[in-house]
Order: structure tokens, then sequence, then C-alpha cells
């Protein structure tokens, strides 16, 4: 039996308010934990993929330039499996250091490991 929706919302809502709350903190080991250490990020912009925490890491020291950031979803759709989950919609990152706001489309992957949820595919597009 797979997960319902209702249940990847809440995985979702919990996931992106430890985002925010790190993302405020500059906390970008805070923010690596939650991906798997396999993960892929693809950014669109650049045509560039990366992989693992490090890869999450440098790509978010990439956007915060030194400063915090705020991350907003919306208009987002699920595609649900057993032991894992697909949601993509709009998004907005807030770049506190630019005082600019970046909006596009992503989709991410969550997957159960144990009864943790990590994130292993993220794929973004912000202008």
């Amino acid at each position: 039996m797979g997960i319902a929706i209702h249940e990847a919302e809440v995985i979702v809502d919990v996931v992106e308010a430890k985002i925010n709350k790190y993302f405020k903190a500059v906390d970008h080991d805070a923010i690596a934990d939650l991906y798997h250490s396999d993960c892929v990020i693809v950014h669109r912009q650049s045509k560039t993929a990366l992989f693992g925490k490090d890869g999450v890491k440098s790509t978010n020291l990439a956007l915060c330039k030194g400063g915090p950031m705020q991350w907003k979803t919306w208009n987002k759709h699920f595609d649900l499996a057993t032991s894992h989950f697909v949601i993509s919609g709009e998004c907005e990152l807030f770049v506190h250091a630019e005082e600019k706001n970046y909006r596009g489309t992503f989709k991410q992957i969550l997957q159960r490991f144990g009864s943790e949820w990590l994130l292993i595919y993220e794929i973004f597009d912000l202008a």
C-alpha cells in the first residue's frame, strides 16, 4: 500500500519548515542532512548537476551569498508510491543578501529510509 496524499502533504510541510529554519540560520550542514548522501540536485538555468551532501552545501552557499534565505512553494502536485513520492510545483526563493526573489518551478523526490524521509532528487528552474 502506498503513501496517502495527506501523509505526503504533512511530510512536505515538515521538510519545508526545516528548510526555512535552516535557511534563516544559514546552517548548511543541517540543510544537507535533509538530503540523502547520494542525492542529485539539478539547476536548469546553469545546466549543472551536483551530487551528495557536498553538492547540497555548494548549491546553497552559491545561492545564499552568505545570508539567510526563505523558500515558498505552491500549486503542488504529488505522485505517490510506497517508499517514495514526487512533488512538483511553483516556487520562490528570497535571498536576503540580494533583497531579491527568484521564482520558478521545482520537482523533488523524497524517499523513506527507515522512519526518515530524505530528499534524493531535486530539479529547479529559478529566474
